[in-house]
């Protein structure tokens, strides 16, 4: 008994070092190869990869208003995404889509950009008949700036 005593004492404090090091290589393993989704975009920067991705959305007045104020994209409280147009033919196509299902308008498109590598495939997905979309997750809106492009006639 007292030999599983002294073998308990040695072993243990270092299988939680070994454990606490592999999770932080599987971590960054999984980062690194996009496994984890948006919760870890920040590292990615340190990868290295670079570029940005301009993204449109079709707005409508109170969201363009409040662009306009703040200078950047934001969600009402209790959501966590956004949906973007990978172009702004996609844009404005949910915006006829939209005005047309359920009498909306008039829609102004707004264009911006974001680093590509926060961009997982996790996120690109395709919406409204074929509109190529990235949905960003709220905690990456604040940084996204605005450039308006026109307006659109419901």
């Amino acid at each position: 008994m007292k030999l599983i005593a002294n073998i308990g004492r040695w072993a243990l404090p270092r299988l939680w070092v070994f454990l606490a090091a592999w999770t932080l290589v599987s971590l960054v393993s999984s980062v690194f190869s996009g496994g984890f989704g948006t919760n870890y975009g920040a590292f990615a920067v340190a990868a290295g990869r670079g570029g940005t991705t301009r993204l449109y959305r079709a707005v409508l007045g109170d969201e363009l208003s409040d662009i306009a104020e703040r200078q950047a994209f934001r969600n009402p409280s209790g959501i966590e995404s956004k949906y973007f147009s990978t172009s702004a033919e996609g844009a404005a196509s949910y915006a006829r889509q939209a005005a047309h299902a359920f009498g909306e308008g008039p829609f102004t498109i707004i264009e911006t950009s974001i680093a590509s590598n926060l961009i997982t495939r996790q996120m690109r997905v395709t919406v409204d008949r074929g509109v190529s979309t990235v949905v960003l997750p709220t905690r990456l809106l604040p940084s996204l700036g605005a450039r308006t492009l026109g307006r659109l006639r419901g």
